[in-house]
């Protein structure tokens, strides 16, 4: 549906002067269907929000919204202590995927693994005693960022991924769970199943070789419904996952389906607007 959309819906919409109007209107109905889903799931269910960051890094502007300042990291570890018992990822899907949820968890994940996980973040995460998982995309690890988002930023805004010894760092770190997240950070669902399972495969393999464990845990890049499919779901299992997460702002709820598991997208906010969402008020 999505190449669909991208091949022949878009450029007809684009040539009559709509595409704007329609996308803007496809965003609210995409907001008002995640906020009835939420509230749902909030009403009839025991929820725990998996939380999605990416950087954490104040820029001097932030085109793609990818960045979270410290200070309002800190902020919502403060919010997140205070109301929620934050997990390790893999405790908090062990409960979804058990019917063993308890209603007041939470966890914290961060996509891509920028390095400023390791310098920004990670002494925030000590300073409040709070796990997190970083699911990190292998292709450049060590180099400056150059995906089509990171190439807005000046230069100076620029991030570095992870570094090999950035990694054992971090994976020998008790607060920090390792996951894979491709190496190409390709969107899976435009690739075959073979070109799913070498880039899915690759970064597992490289992540283990670093850091002399099994990762269990993988995040689909992108991660919306139509980012991945019934083949990467397939794939991942095949390949020896645990589990394997989706960003689809849905708060998790108790499930059979482990290589699906909802996570919320965290923008820079304030703690009181992140409560709001994370509740639904």
């Amino acid at each position: 549906m999505r190449i669909i959309i991208k091949k022949y819906i878009k450029p007809i919409l684009q040539a009559i002067g709509a595409y704007v109007f329609a996308y803007r209107f496809y965003s609210f109905l995409l907001f008002m269907k995640i906020k009835i889903i939420n509230r749902f799931y909030k009403i009839f269910y025991k929820t725990a929000p998996i939380l999605l960051y990416h950087r954490i890094f104040a820029p001097s502007a932030d085109p793609v919204m990818l960045c979270v300042t410290p200070a309002c990291f800190e902020s919502h570890l403060e919010f997140l202590k205070k109301y929620y018992n934050v997990l390790p990822l893999s405790e908090l899907s062990g409960r979804l995927a058990t019917g063993t949820l308890e209603g007041d968890e939470a966890a914290i994940t961060f996509d891509d693994g920028y390095r400023d996980n390791l310098v920004n973040a990670l002494p925030l995460l000590e300073k409040y005693d709070i796990p997190a998982t970083i699911f990190i995309t292998t292709g450049q690890l060590g180099k400056k960022a150059s995906f089509v988002w990171d190439m807005k930023y000046v230069a100076s805004d620029r991030a570095t991924f992870l570094s090999d010894e950035d990694i054992r760092i971090l994976s020998n770190h008790r607060l920090i769970e390792i996951g894979a997240h491709t190496d190409t950070h390709r969107r899976l669902s435009d690739l075959d199943a073979a070109e799913q399972r070498a880039d899915i495969s690759e970064s597992k393999t490289i992540l283990e070789n670093i850091t002399g464990k099994k990762i269990t845990a993988f995040a689909y890049p992108f991660g919306n419904v139509h980012d991945f499919d019934e083949s990467s779901k397939k794939i991942a299992k095949e390949l020896g996952f645990n589990f394997s997460y989706s960003n689809t702002q849905i708060l998790a709820k108790e499930t059979k389906d482990r290589f699906c598991i909802p996570r919320i997208n965290v923008r820079e906010c304030t703690a009181s607007e992140l409560s709001k969402k994370l509740k639904n008020k």
